[in-house]
């Protein structure tokens, strides 16, 4: 009677373990199908973490980093508060001081960054892309007013600054809009810089063509690319109608 209880016993015990080796053959069967073993992945096809296979992962990793954490202060208010707070008590006290006519320039530079990069936000409550931001504007403002190449580090440091603010971390796409604003610089260092009006249609004509062009090199022309075009330079029509020469005797320049 005990062998017979034994028998019974190891035929239910293997009928036990059916389940758990078929569920094992299944987890084999599923990993064999996500990862064939007959295709060998490229070791250029992964970024080396411990030391960056290239010089591009390095410089990926790090702004993707920093613009993580920077995204990350911005979502602070009570941060957001005490700097601009801070800012305006600096830009006040130094105001009624001699010293403010030699960092005027600086301080409205900051202060134009830090608008032309909220401009951008803009972005998020829209389904489609637009062009309705000042960091162009304020390209070709400073560039008139001090120097092409000041134009060029506001109109970079502030769509940068605005596309981390919008969450975008992608260090590819940060960086096309920013050529645009390169362009524009240099193109101001060697045109005549006669009528402000004229002048910045023709940036706003230069940089939104060659947006579009990148639109289409990189992700195919679509709505977006003409929704761009069209708000991007009615936009600045009206920026440049009403406002550059206000703007260049604050900075101490006659449009």
């Amino acid at each position: 009677m005990g062998f017979f209880w034994k028998a019974i016993s190891a035929l239910l015990g293997e009928r036990k373990k059916e389940p758990r080796e078929s569920k094992e053959g299944l987890t084999e069967m599923e990993s064999a199908v996500i990862s064939p073993p007959h295709v060998k992945a490229k070791a250029s096809d992964f970024p080396d973490e411990k030391d960056g296979s290239t010089i591009y992962n390095l410089v990926s990793r790090a702004y993707t980093r920093t613009a993580a954490s920077l995204a990350k202060k911005m979502q602070d208010r009570r941060f957001m508060a005490l700097t601009g707070v801070s800012l305006a008590v600096l830009i006040t006290l130094l105001s009624y001081t001699s010293f403010f006519f030699y960092v005027r320039g600086v301080i409205l530079a900051v202060v134009f960054i830090l608008l032309a990069a909220a401009s951008k936000l803009i972005q998020k409550f829209i389904p489609f892309v637009v062009g309705l931001d000042l960091c162009l504007f304020f390209t070709v403002l400073f560039g008139i007013a001090y120097h092409p190449f000041t134009g060029i580090v506001v109109g970079v440091a502030s769509s940068a600054l605005g596309s981390i603010a919008r969450g975008q971390y992608q260090m590819d796409k940060v960086i096309f809009p920013l050529l645009g604003n390169v362009v524009v610089g240099m193109l101001l260092m060697i045109i005549p810089l006669t009528n402000i009006f004229y002048v910045g249609m023709a940036m706003a004509l230069v940089y939104a063509v060659m947006m579009c062009i990148i639109f289409a090199m990189t992700i195919g022309i679509s709505h977006n690319t003409a929704t761009f075009f069209i708000t991007s330079i009615a936009f600045n029509y009206w920026l440049f109608n009403n406002y550059a020469s206000y703007f260049l005797m604050l900075m101490g320049v006659s449009g």
